[in-house]
């Protein structure tokens, strides 16, 4: 998970400091974010567009074709029922690159513009609904219940479920 947040700093590095672009969930990007201090660090022009739908959508759709309901995929406080997630244009800033933060999709093409004109580190916060169903994996299919093995996905010869 998040593999593209580090893969964008090597893309860059390898075209001679070009610009590159990451496209990432919350999730992944919590667990790969710090990358944006090593963009800091080597002035690379990297922009990370983080879908922020407060979950991990892939794990909870998942759960919920399993079990019929999530554990533990939305991120909410403790004692309370909103979903929650840290302001990653903040996250950004706070490491020395340029954040922007997007509730309204009309909101989006101007915020892209602004980053690849900047030329410098950048995480576009993206607000999603939760309700917006996520992609579906190229890896593997889902399988249909807990006990079924693993079969493998279209890039090992298989097939990818129907989405439901």
């Amino acid at each position: 998970m998040g593999w593209s947040a580090a893969a964008a700093i090597g893309a860059s590095i390898a075209k001679g400091n070009c610009p590159a672009m990451a496209l990432l969930g919350d999730g992944a990007f919590m667990m790969r974010g710090t990358v944006v201090a090593t963009a800091v660090e080597q002035n690379l022009p990297i922009i990370w567009v983080v879908f922020n739908n407060r979950s991990l959508q892939i794990e909870r759709e998942l759960m919920f074709r399993l079990y019929g309901r999530e554990s533990f995929c939305d991120y909410r406080k403790v004692g309370h029922k909103e979903l929650w997630n840290p302001d990653f244009s903040k996250w950004a800033e706070a490491m020395g690159a340029q954040g922007i933060h997007v509730e309204r999709a009309e909101d989006y093409a101007p915020a892209l513009r602004r980053a690849l004109d900047a030329r410098t580190p950048t995480v576009i916060d993206v607000e999603v609904s939760l309700d917006i169903k996520g992609y579906r994996s190229v890896w593997y299919p889902y399988p249909a219940n807990f006990h079924e093995s693993w079969a493998p996905g279209p890039l090992h010869g298989g097939n990818v479920a129907p989405a439901k």
